[in-house]
């Protein structure tokens, strides 16, 4: 594991976990196992309207423990076999650099997701009918507007009543840019490097997913340019662009040894390149969060 990925790992992940009183469920995970937004959606947690499209889900701690497992489960697999698939895409000569970078960027967005959600923030997008069983079940205030849109979930462990509690708002904007961000505000504020190398590597980091000074813009930029925007990269412009991301795709020695090099700066070749370092940043964080959400594989 890299020094960068056991740091934030250490500092963001296992320390957040530990404050909402994650534990594995003792009884392992049964077919009927319910995640989050099927309780809170389907009427099995207490809901309270707070605001305007702002609720609160109330949980048990079990129920709590419980929903973050089955989503993990689940989330972690669509990431394994993401990260599988744009490794095997970087290695096909056949296959556009600039469909090399899409499967990568979604690997990276997808265990950005899982972490979030591991951590207590949780990005989701309720449509109308899941917006109508909150509503249905919830307690005061029936008169508040609850639309369908993107949510950021904030959980927190109340300890007066060893319940956890997660507040939900709507927020504008895709759940791409809102992911970005929350993994820039949660996964690297609370990092402490202990020397002056490390420090180097979680600001390039923080630069790679647009955020603080001088900021690469996010990978969710990156991929939009190159998926959407600019049709000759997926010619021979995309090819010239992104050689460096397949160079290091197919070898995650060669990742680390890119994003550390001093003379690095940025580029249309190296923002491409900075995706794929992030993909392997993460699965590296999301592999050591297994042993905390379920380890020996429950």
């Amino acid at each position: 594991m890299s020094r960068l990925s056991a740091s934030l790992f250490r500092d963001s992940v296992r320390g957040a976990m530990g404050s909402l009183r994650y534990r594995t469920p003792a009884n392992g995970l049964g077919r009927g196992a319910w995640g989050l937004k099927e309780r809170i959606a389907g009427g099995h947690a207490d809901i309270t309207l707070l605001q305007p499209n702002r609720f609160e889900a109330e949980l048990t701690s079990d129920n709590y423990c419980e929903a973050v497992a089955v989503g993990w489960r689940e989330g972690s697999l669509r990431v394994a076999n993401q990260m599988r698939a744009a490794k095997r895409v970087a290695d096909d000569a056949a296959i556009p650099c600039a469909w090399v970078l899409v499967s990568v960027y979604y690997a990276a967005f997808f265990a950005a997701v899982e972490l979030l959600r591991a951590t207590g923030v949780w990005v989701t997008y309720f449509d109308e009918s899941q917006v109508q069983g909150i509503k249905s079940s919830a307690i005061g205030s029936p008169s508040l507007e609850l639309s369908a849109g993107t949510y950021i979930g904030r959980a927190h462990w109340d300890s007066h009543s060893g319940l956890n509690r997660i507040v939900f708002s709507r927020v504008a904007g895709s759940p791409h840019k809102v992911v970005w961000k929350e993994i820039g505000d949660g996964l690297l504020s609370p990092a402490v490097a202990s020397d002056a190398a490390l420090w180097d590597q979680v600001q390039r980091f923080e630069r790679f997913v647009g955020r603080g000074a001088n900021d690469w813009g996010t990978p969710s930029e990156t991929r939009n340019k190159w998926n959407y925007q600019q049709a000759a990269l997926f010619g021979g412009r995309g090819e010239v662009q992104g050689r460096t991301l397949r160079k290091i795709v197919r070898n995650q020695s060669s990742a680390y040894a890119w994003a550390t090099d001093r003379r690095l700066r940025r580029s249309e070749e190296s923002r491409a390149a900075a995706v794929g370092y992030v993909m392997f940043v993460l699965e590296e964080i999301i592999a050591h969060t297994n042993d905390i959400v379920a380890p020996s594989g429950k």
